[in-house]
């Protein structure tokens, strides 16, 4: 009976209670602030890459535009291999495993110098970071009273704004210490975001396919 409870009703989680608050507005609320914290460490260093590519390895505007057409390219094939992923091992287990990868690799990519190491890292880490957005929008969607979706976007406005705001610390790091220095204090920030992240791993249910 219980079994088949779970499977009639299987947003009951969403009403669970967690530091007080149901998860239906908890989970969103985590998955936010992970976005925006996110937000600030790539708003420092996204808008610098083409510069880095061009200062330290000569890249001419071919070059970068090629780079950019492989970088997309490859973001929208481990956007599929998450999802594939989530299925597998759950959504959040999935995301985290991909901010995980993401991080390790902009730590990779402060410390390699030869191009060919430089690249595969650029387009890897940006692959991973970028495709867990969808799960993550999914939960939220999820999660949200279609009613309050409106002011919802509005919270998520203030991400898209912090991810601007950062770019004047990020050129300033840069200046001072070098683009590579960025790089590492934007891989701390992403690690942060992922160790918030962390609890979403036991609140939100797997959910098979």
């Amino acid at each position: 009976n219980s079994d088949n409870g779970a499977a009639a009703d299987p947003d009951a989680w969403k009403l669970e209670r967690v530091c007080g608050m149901r998860k239906k507005w908890m989970v969103p609320l985590l998955i936010e602030f992970c976005t925006l914290v996110t937000a600030v460490g790539a708003g420092m260093t996204v808008k610098f890459f083409p510069l880095f590519f061009e200062e330290e390895y000569g890249f001419q505007p071919i070059a970068l535009n090629g780079l950019s057409a492989g970088y997309t390219l490859c973001v929208a094939l481990f956007v599929q291999l998450c999802r594939k992923a989530s299925s597998k091992c759950g959504r959040c287990q999935a995301a985290l495993i991909w901010q995980v990868a993401g991080i390790v690799l902009f730590f990779m990519l402060w410390k390699v110098r030869p191009l060919p190491l430089a690249i595969i890292c650029y387009i890897l880490r940006g692959s991973f970071a970028n495709a867990l957005g969808p799960i993550n929008s999914a939960i939220v969607l999820e999660c949200v009273d279609p009613h309050v979706r409106g002011r919802w976007s509005a919270i998520q406005s203030i991400s898209r704004f912090s991810w601007s705001g950062s770019a004047v610390l990020g050129g300033a790091l840069a200046d001072a210490h070098g683009y590579r220095y960025a790089f590492f204090i934007t891989a701390f920030i992403y690690a942060a975001s992922a160790v918030c992240y962390t609890p979403l791993l036991f609140w939100v249910p797997f959910q098979p396919p």
